[in-house]
């Protein structure tokens, strides 16, 4: 991958005046690290953690910090798939895992997060709810999971039928769903008794 990376960098070069080519380049660097989504207006801003906080919870947070969430938040799921790998958690396990938590991170972190972004959660919360229910999981767990589902048609449903309306509380349904699915894969997840096939290899 690292290696078509590069060839994809330098073939432009190959085909036009190499100063027009870094002139482009530069550009669009310039134009990538300038534009700041949360400047946007209140109907145009990201619907994502950032949201949640400064605007919704109105706690002041700068840019950097966020910054730093966005990273370190990334980081921790490496860490995590690495770590219960060692930890000899099953294979199945750390990539469903790994699918949740990612599909979570790229709504709730991710760098422009819209409306219709929140279509990468779907499979996931399908999938916990499907589980969920056919596992007989506990009570509290299928609340949790039938609630993000529940926010999330809530949500589709206005972005589709009432586009227009967007009143802070609308715009804050899909990541504060996205914040309640992530309470449910944690607990899910770090329950050993929901995992038995663990248990039957062992």
């Amino acid at each position: 991958m690292l290696i078509a990376l590069f060839l994809l960098l330098i073939i432009p070069f190959l085909f036009q005046h190499w100063s027009y080519v870094s002139s482009q380049y530069q550009a669009w660097i310039s134009t990538r690290t300038s534009d700041d989504r949360r400047q946007w207006p209140i109907e145009k801003l990201p619907l994502d953690l950032w949201f949640l906080i400064h605007w919704v919870g109105q706690l002041p947070i700068s840019a950097k910090i966020y910054s730093l969430i966005q990273l370190g938040t990334a980081g921790t799921l490496a860490f995590f798939c690495a770590v219960q790998t060692w930890n000899g958690w099953a294979k199945n396990r750390v990539l469903t895992g790994l699918f949740c938590l990612v599909s979570i991170w790229m709504t709730l972190c991710g760098p422009a997060t819209e409306s219709y972004t929140y279509l990468i959660l779907a499979p996931a919360v399908i999938l916990a709810l499907v589980q969920a229910f056919d596992a007989h999981q506990p009570v509290r767990l299928r609340v949790l999971v039938s609630a993000a589902f529940i926010l999330q048609l809530l949500a589709a449903t206005r972005a589709s039928f009432l586009p227009h309306f967007k009143p802070f509380w609308a715009l804050s349904i899909q990541p504060f769903s996205a914040l309640v699915f992530l309470v449910y894969t944690l607990l899910w997840l770090f329950n050993n008794s929901l995992w038995p096939e663990e248990h039957s290899v062992a």
